[in-house]
């Protein structure tokens, strides 16, 4: 009896001191970031292999490398799909994308209702702050939740942002230096977004290779450059003194083909060029310095292995798992196995949607023509083992299904049997087994890619200018390929013929193209802006509204419209229209511009004021010699709402930044004029003269000014110039009224009244709501005696424009109508 007392005695405690040290490991690992600082970089379309701690001989990495170095680097870090909005959101979310549900770039949305690491380090009382390179990566897309700030201004210049939309890392990092410097004294979680990797590459020259410009020695260059600033970022933590505060994590978001299975990109397939990204995690005060951890790892594993560092709750819709095991320097049985996909093809081409899955040694990828590879012995995926290894194809075929199911269900059952609405469900999410017995397959992305490489070609055809050549090529795989869907037959017509140039054929090519691919709103919103260009106003409005109604997010689509409405003078329209695009791109410059345009003309200067305060309180716009005509269209705008003081300075600062434009001398000579100074106006308008002999309201303002300059020197030689700058300004622009109406000034004040009232009635002629003209010709007509005429004139300008008339404007004209009465 002592002797079983004494087993179970010993076995207890045994089970005391094994749970002592578990909950002493745990304790180990919670919370061991608390009060730290986090910074995220990410950097587009980033190889693993084309850094040098991963290998990489000729890389120019120094910055990486030193972090990876002292840090822990993550030898097999996979991302689960190659594009990058999906994958950030993966990051981000800690999910797959059959969980957070965004499948490709630019028509996929984060729903609200994911929750990401910014809202539980906002929720934990850090400033979040985001500064992203990137159109895809756009605050409309969502990943904006939870950072106080999301710096997704891109191009400054650049009114419709697009897929080709992007900053380089020297704007992006002088954006982060500016919030890091007065970010405050509250703890920070910041992310910051590099894109220069990715295609077209051109990376300053100082980063080129002499003599070699093929596609990876470009890249390289890119890489080189992006890593440039990841070490000036560093070099701000260590100047502050917060480094060692910080927890700095760098990885990418997918990586980048050269053409090792027929890609030469990303997007399309899902081969480990395409999957394989850094990881890297630095902070020696937490982990081992130089620690290699050679575990397969996903990049969904990010979002909980901070929250547990942070000692936030890890929820169960979270789909990675903590790395905290591995950053200690314990390993792990086994390789943990992922899902991974692309909808690109699907989404983009009507291809064969791709999903798959890394599974122990196993790689296996369910299309049409499936494939399998041992990545243990094949890792460059040459060896398609589908129909050697049937088997073992089959249980992974199966594993992908349970993947599916489970990671995009929210009760995570994967084990049932599938009804028929579960087979439907998959479908929905792109999965369709290769082995299935379905008869009609979509295209695979393997024959697709080889169609691709036929459109690049041609494309390098349009490009050297054999217009007629790439036309005869188009046309010629087309008729090839009757029963393939080819977005890019459509683009690549239309850029021959907008090279040709055939504006016809152009409308009539984007037009075909929305018949072929009626959902394809890309297509429609090319064509409404060619037809506004056109002058087709309805057609245009047309196509914009009904984007709009299918997708409420398209910003483009409200620029339109706001466009339509300003060229027809439908100023609440068309502030509605811009305040909407404003709501889902903010930080959109030239947007904000065009809004505020439109609030003076509603005369709603205070607003107007607001917005243009904000543009030049931002010292990286208004200190940039780059940004002459965004700082010149605030100063016209502080001159059209007559703040002549502060236009002048604003257009002053303008003057001397580089290719500062003809409006801004121009409207530097308007400010002089009203403020009566007249010579240096004079200067001001014959150096937006020299800049272009035919810009017309140049002329017509040196036209006027002289015309003011003579009624103070009564000189004849100064009138002279006067009636010649109306002349050259009409002679630019046939239709430019307020020239008529100058000239006909000056016409009268020479005497020469029948001129005067030709120019007068041409000026009704082109405006018939061009109200100075009334009473121009009813007070001339007055003082030449005929009174039947200044009547008749007087009264269409009372019927048609009294109410619109100030009070004294109002009294003038009941005046006159009287005198030409008598």
């Amino acid at each position: 009896m002592k002797k079983k007392v004494f087993i179970w005695l010993s076995f207890f405690l045994v089970l005391a001191v094994v749970i002592a040290l578990l909950v002493t490991e745990r304790k180990g690992s919670e919370k061991k970031a608390e009060n730290m600082n986090l910074l995220i970089i990410t950097i587009d379309t980033m190889r693993a292999d084309r850094i040098g701690a991963y290998g990489y001989e000729k890389a120019e990495t120094p910055n990486v490398d030193y972090l990876a170095q002292k840090g822990v680097m993550f030898e097999n870090c996979y991302t689960s799909v190659p594009l990058t909005l999906p994958s950030h959101c993966s990051i981000f979310t800690g999910r797959y994308p059959i969980g957070h549900r965004v499948r490709d770039n630019g028509t996929f949305f984060l729903n609200e209702d994911e929750v990401t690491l910014a809202e539980k380090m906002k929720e934990r009382g850090y400033n979040t702050y985001a500064v992203i390179a990137s159109f895809v990566l756009l605050s409309k897309f969502g990943l904006n939740q939870g950072f106080f700030e999301y710096d997704d201004s891109l191009n400054i210049d650049e009114l419709l942002h697009n897929f080709y939309s992007e900053i380089t890392a020297d704007v992006v990092y002088s954006k982060f230096s500016r919030w890091f410097r007065n970010r405050g004294s509250q703890e920070f979680f910041a992310w910051v977004h590099f894109f220069d990797p990715h295609a077209p590459y051109t990376p300053p020259q100082k980063y080129r290779k002499e003599n070699k410009d093929s596609f990876s020695d470009l890249y390289d260059g890119e890489v080189a450059y992006t890593d440039v600033f990841i070490g000036k970022i560093i070099e701000d933590l260590k100047s502050e003194n917060v480094l060692d505060q910080t927890l700095v994590i760098i990885t990418g978001d997918h990586g980048e083909a050269f053409g090792e299975h027929l890609e030469y990109g990303h997007s399309v397939f899902c081969y480990e060029e395409n999957l394989k990204v850094p990881l890297i995690v630095f902070n020696p005060s937490l982990f081992p310095e130089g620690l290699l951890v050679k575990n397969r790892v996903n990049l969904i594993d990010i979002m909980p292995t901070i929250l547990e560092l942070y000692g936030l709750d890890v929820s169960s819709e979270i789909q990675g798992k903590s790395l905290i095991r591995l950053l200690d320097g314990k390993g792990e049985k086994g390789d943990r196995s992922f899902y991974i996909e692309s909808m690109y093809g699907k989404e983009e081409m009507g291809w064969a949607p791709l999903t798959g899955i890394i599974d122990g040694n196993y790689k296996y990828i369910s299309l049409p023509e499936a494939e399998l590879y041992d990545l243990k012995n094949d890792k460059r995926e040459r060896n398609n083992l589908f129909r050697k290894n049937n088997k073992v194809a089959k249980e992974k075929d199966n594993a992908l299904r349970g993947f599916v199911l489970e990671y995009s269900s929210s009760d995570g059952d994967s084990r049932r049997e599938l009804s028929r609405e579960d087979i439907k469900h998959l479908e929905s999410l792109g999965y369709i087994s290769s082995f299935s017995s379905k008869t009609e397959r979509p295209l695979d992305p393997k024959e697709g890619i080889l169609l691709q490489a036929q459109f690049n070609l041609i494309n390098d055809e349009i490009e050297k200018g054999n217009l007629d050549f790439a036309e005869e090529e188009l046309r010629r795989v087309a008729a090839q390929n009757p029963d393939k869907k080819m977005p890019q037959y459509y683009e690549l017509l239309a850029k021959v013929y907008e090279m040709k140039p055939d504006p016809l054929s152009v409308v009539n090519t984007w037009r075909e193209s929305i018949e072929a691919f009626p959902e394809n709103n890309q297509f429609k919103i090319t064509l409404a802006f060619k037809l506004f260009q056109a002058e087709r106003i309805e057609e245009a409005e047309k196509l914009g509204v009904e984007i709009v109604k299918d997708d409420d997010k398209y910003t483009r689509a409200y620029i339109l419209l706001g466009s339509i409405d300003e060229k027809r003078d439908r100023v609440k329209n068309g502030l509605e229209h811009f305040a909407k695009a404003l709501s889902l791109e903010p930080n959109n410059v030239l947007l904000n511009i065009r809004y505020a345009r439109m609030l003076i003309k509603d005369n709603d200067h205070e607003h107007a004021m607001q917005i243009c305060q904000k543009i030049l309180d931002d010292d990286s716009i208004t200190n940039s010699s780059k940004n002459a005509d965004i700082v010149s269209k605030i100063g016209i705008m502080l001159t059209e709402m007559n703040r002549n003081d502060q236009a002048l300075q604003v257009l002053l600062n303008a003057s001397t930044m580089d290719d500062a434009g003809v409006e801004t001398w121009n409207y530097l000579g308007v400010v002089y004029y009203r403020k009566k100074e007249y010579a240096k106006a004079l200067e001001a308008y014959q150096r937006a003269v020299d800049l272009d002999p035919k810009f017309a309201l140049v002329h017509n303002n040196l036209g006027t000014l002289y015309l003011r300059m003579f009624l103070e020197k009564k000189n004849s030689e100064i009138m002279a110039k006067a009636i010649d700058s109306f002349d050259r300004a009409i002679k630019n622009d046939p239709r430019l009224v307020s020239a008529y109406n100058g000239r006909a000034s000056a016409f009268k004040f020479s005497n020469q009244v029948g001129y005067a009232l030709r120019d007068w009635k041409k000026a009704l002629e082109i405006n018939p709501d061009f109200i100075d003209v009334y009473f121009n010709l009813g007070i001339t007509y007055l003082q030449v005696g005929n009174k039947a005429e200044a009547l008749k004139i007087l009264n269409q300008c009372e019927e048609k424009f009294f109410d619109r008339l100030s009070l004294r404007d109002q009294s003038r004209l009941k005046r006159l109508i009287d005198e030409a009465r008598l």
